[in-house]
């Protein structure tokens, strides 16, 4: 499993620029974590061979201070095991899984 993320901070932060544009469709009340915050650490976890929930939940929690630097979301929070694979269904990301 490579480790390391194949693309700069430069092309990171584009990308996270253009997930900032996405609209959330959760309601404000009681959220509790930025949903491009969300989507952008599972795909980079995804790009480094992450592909369980357990997995993902694990590089998220491990990789938090940097996650919140390079997407500039620094009240950022490591999202729960148990919630993440409910926010990435809402979020339409289970598709990724099967097409990768």
């Amino acid at each position: 499993m490579n480790k390391t993320i194949p693309y700069s901070d430069e092309k990171i932060i584009n990308f996270i620029n253009v997930l900032g544009e996405l609209t959330d469709p959760h309601d404000e009340r009681g959220k509790r974590h930025s949903l491009p915050f969300v989507i952008a650490s599972v795909i980079l976890a995804m790009l480094v061979g992450r592909s369980t929930v357990s997995s993902i939940f694990r590089y998220i929690s491990n990789k938090i201070k940097w996650l919140r630097d390079i997407t500039g979301i620094h009240d950022a929070m490591p999202i729960s095991r148990a919630y993440l694979p409910r926010l990435v269904n809402a979020a339409r990301l289970g598709r990724i899984k099967h097409s990768c």
